[in-house]
């Protein structure tokens, strides 16, 4: 069955009758389908990712890098005020290796 925007198409398939059945002769199309629209599926999204839906959407408008922070870090860095601890970088990444799922 081929169902489209603005007008509904019947064509018979094999769960279908043919157009000239008894079922059907004379019905037209709006009449036909009345009853399959009032029980067609439906979606429902829970609480939970209509919040995530709203979380991800207030996301977008968030830039993904902070140029401000990344030119503060830069500038340190190139300073020398800004020390990189190896051994605390080392434990953080392994610390977080060890939360990753295994």
């Amino acid at each position: 069955m081929d169902i489209q925007l603005d007008r509904i198409v019947n064509r018979p398939t094999a769960n279908t009758p043919a157009k000239d059945s008894p079922t059907i002769r004379g019905a037209e199309p709006k009449e036909l389908f009345t009853g399959a629209l009032e029980n067609a599926d439906s979606v429902s999204l829970s609480d939970f990712s209509l919040h995530l839906n709203r979380a991800a959407q207030s996301l977008t408008t968030i830039p993904a890098v902070d140029h401000g922070h990344v030119a503060a870090v830069i500038n340190a860095v190139s300073s020398g005020y800004y020390r990189i601890d190896s051994t605390r970088t080392a434990e953080n990444l392994l610390a977080m290796e060890l939360r990753l799922p295994a």
